[in-house]
């Protein structure tokens, strides 16, 4: 009994000092004479010019031998078909006996990356033909995303503005912290061929009088 109590002690002793570790820690980060701190988020969107995907060749054999050649003659066909559509990388293979059963099997994956995103149905249905065994869904971006991660950063900031007049402080903005630029939202499906950008910023802002205070 005695050491539980004494357990629960230490555990109520490091808890307090975590919770005052964060006060301390949020204090030092607020600006002096800040008015208010706000959050502000944004997410905008843009048509996607770039797409990639991934898939593989499975083949079987009743040796290793077999196995492998068959998945290299697939492979050499997959990269024959895809030569017009874009990029194709070979990015892992491997052969080895069939897991309770006879025989051997040999697998190749690939990523395979295109701009032709009207032709996405096309290309996969051809890629399946060539010898393709398995396809995965398909994930949209930008060649250049700075200019959407820059619209998304000025909209973060105009939502922290709107947010901070709303809680009565339309003063001059002090200081503002990108806290995180990241894509989100859908990433497959040919209706979802976009691209989509969230930011998040930590913004300070002065109201007049305290402005000319801190001069």
């Amino acid at each position: 009994m005695k050491g539980k109590r004494i357990l629960l002690a230490a555990a109520f002793l490091l808890t307090a000092a975590l919770a005052l570790g964060a006060t301390s820690a949020f204090a030092d980060t607020l600006p002096e004479n800040a008015c208010l701190c706000v959050n502000g988020t944004a997410t905008v969107t843009a048509p996607a010019d770039l797409c990639s995907f991934s898939g593989c060749i499975r083949t079987l054999g009743d040796d290793l031998g077999s196995a492998a050649q068959k998945a290299e003659d697939a492979a050499l066909a997959v990269f024959e078909c895809f030569k017009e559509y874009g990029d194709a990388h070979e990015t892992y293979s491997c052969a080895e006996p069939m897991y309770g059963q006879n025989g051997f099997t040999a697998c190749k994956y690939f990523l395979f990356t295109t701009e032709r995103i009207g032709d996405l149905a096309a290309m996969r249905k051809a890629l399946t033909e060539a010898g393709l065994t398995s396809l995965d869904g398909c994930c949209y971006d930008l060649k250049d995303d700075s200019a959407l991660r820059s619209q998304a950063l000025n909209a973060a900031i105009a939502d922290a503005r709107a947010k901070a007049e709303a809680l009565g402080c339309g003063g001059e903005l002090m200081r503002v912290e990108e806290q995180c630029c990241c894509p989100c939202g859908p990433q497959s499906g040919a209706q979802d061929a976009c691209v989509c950008i969230t930011v998040s910023v930590r913004a300070v802002f002065f109201t007049p009088k305290e402005r000319e205070n801190s001069r």
